[in-house]
């Protein structure tokens, strides 16, 4: 049993390290797109907010 332990414990510990290695590479591959992403939502949001008052203007 502690010989399978051994394996199976080093066999986490790998699946753990490639884990963390996919993840920051996701992570650095859609960090720039998620800021852009935030400026773009921000923006939506101040058009929305002014909706109102640019309709009057336009008409």
């Amino acid at each position: 049993m502690a010989t399978t332990y051994e394996e199976v414990s080093t066999a986490i510990t790998a699946l753990r390290q490639e884990a963390e290695t996919v993840l920051a590479g996701q992570q650095d591959a859609w960090a720039p797109l998620a800021i852009r992403l935030a400026l773009w939502v921000g923006q939506e949001r101040e058009v929305r907010r002014n909706e109102p008052p640019l309709k009057v203007a336009s008409a």
